[in-house]
């Protein structure tokens, strides 16, 4: 942005002194005594000697620059104090009264009516019953049992099945739409002012070292071991048999060669090893620690109090009318058939054996125990609650009150106003010399090296000046 603004500037300050150069241009040749500002004189050259009269040829127009003023803004950065409020905490004391429960305990006497069993006799006269014994011989009846074999009839019920129609009533559910009222509760929003306190971060920067290994290269030699061996060529006996036993042309060419009836020879290349011992230089990566000093950001969170609007929902009842489905059940007559069993008695004969006892008299002695009563006399113990009066020492524990003072410890926040420096960006307006391309110009003659302009270069005076201007700020 300041950059443009610059360019601007410089654009305003070119036109100005491109407007004053078609003004300014008549003062070289004789255009300044005709009061011509548009032709400018030709040249004075060998071929041309009298400025006054036209050439043939004129001058070609030399580009010239012209170092020139201008004031540019620029973005510069200030430090400023402002005003910081902050917050120290600060622990205070206060004195506060406790009542404290304490038990105490005091011996009472109380009188109290105790009852004392007192045991007591008194007399009674009662009956005894003593058993006596005696023998005597009875005649009785004795029922002796014999098994006797009769016949009788009996009644046996016997199941009939049939088939009856029977009507009964049947509950069917049926889906009934049924109107009714509900109270409903709606929301309703209101908007409320809240309190609440929020932990600005701030950043600040502290020092500190950290360990940092790096790896560096140690020569080391070490005792390496080579295999210089090398292949040689080993006859082996072979397994095969020749084809024809004793054809010494047979395995030409080949792996296998016959010597003599049945046996075979193979050759083969064998590894020789030959090892040799080394001491080879090697390059080991050591990792040493040091330590370097960093400085690294830390966030505190500062506790400030802020204000905002918070939505609040309060619910409302209300009534409303709503359709229900309930379920009903209806009585409907069903007529259905039904197995029913009935059970009809049948007379059938049947024989059973009887037990009958018949009498019989037999003389039997018994021994008879009578009682005979007896009147007694006797003490009978029974007890009696008799009411006593005495005094008792009892305990009471009573609760009492007691003050206490103590001194009580709390933080409070105190807020504080302290200065700090804060860098602020500033825009200052800075006066810059800058080069601007003039082709012809009769107040800036001196600065120029050639002081005279053709015709041509006269006449287009300001529009040369508008068209480097404007392709120097594009």
């Amino acid at each position: 942005m300041a950059g443009k603004v610059g360019k601007w500037l410089a654009a305003f300050t070119v036109l100005c002194l491109a407007g004053s150069g078609t003004a300014w241009a008549g003062d070289c040749g004789h255009a300044a005594a005709t009061g011509c500002s548009v032709v400018c004189a030709p040249c004075p050259t060998k071929a041309c000697p009298h400025p006054a009269k036209a050439c043939p040829t004129p001058c070609p127009p030399p580009e010239q620059f012209v170092e020139v003023s201008v004031w540019v803004p620029r973005v510069v950065t200030e430090k400023q104090v402002i005003e910081v409020t902050r917050y120290r905490e600060e622990e205070r004391e206060k004195t506060v009264t406790e009542y404290v429960v304490e038990p105490v305990t005091k011996t009472i006497e109380r009188e109290e009516t105790v009852w004392v069993r007192e045991t007591r006799y008194r007399q009674e006269q009662y009956t005894v019953c003593k058993p006596v014994r005696k023998t005597v011989e009875v005649e009785e009846t004795v029922l002796v049992p014999k098994e006797v074999t009769r016949k009788g009839k009996r009644s046996v019920c016997k199941p009939v099945w049939r088939e009856i129609e029977q009507t009964c009533t049947v509950l069917r559910p049926k889906t009934v739409v049924r109107k009714g009222t509900r109270t409903v509760c709606k929301p309703v929003w209101k908007e409320v002012e809240r309190t609440y306190t929020v932990m600005v971060p701030q950043v600040i920067t502290k020092k500190g070292t950290r360990t940092v290994w790096t790896c560096e290269p140690v020569t080391v030699e070490r005792t390496v071991c080579v295999d210089e061996g090398h292949w040689e060529q080993r006859v082996v006996a072979s397994q095969c048999v020749c084809p024809k036993p004793c054809d010494p042309c047979s395995g030409r060419g080949g792996k296998t060669v016959c010597r003599g009836c049945g046996k075979s020879v193979c050759v083969q290349w064998v590894w020789v090893p030959k090892i040799v011992t080394r001491k080879v230089e090697c390059v080991e990566y050591v990792r040493k620690a040091r330590k370097v000093p960093y400085e690294y950001q830390v966030t505190v969170c500062k506790p400030e109090t802020r204000t905002c609007k918070v939505k609040v929902c309060q619910w409302q009842r209300v009534e409303e009318p709503y359709e229900y489905k309930e379920v009903v059940c209806e009585p409907v007559t069903v007529t259905r058939k039904v197995k029913v069993c009935e059970m009809q008695q049948v007379e059938e004969e049947y024989e059973y054996t009887v037990i009958e006892c018949v009498p019989e008299k037999r003389k039997v002695k018994k021994e008879i125990v009578e009682f005979v009563t007896e009147c007694k006399t006797r003490k009978v113990p029974y007890t009696v609650c008799v009411p006593k009066k005495r005094k008792v020492q009892c305990e009471v524990v009573e609760c009492v009150k007691k003050p206490v003072t103590k001194t009580v410890k709390y933080t409070v926040c105190i807020p504080y106003t302290e200065k700090q420096e804060v860098e602020v960006p500033v825009c200052k307006w800075v006066l810059e010399k800058r080069k601007v391309p003039v082709h012809c110009a009769g107040r800036y003659r001196k600065h120029l090296k050639n002081r005279c302009c053709g015709p041509a270069t006269a006449q287009r005076g300001g529009t040369g000046a508008f068209a480097a201007l404007f392709g120097w700020l594009r």
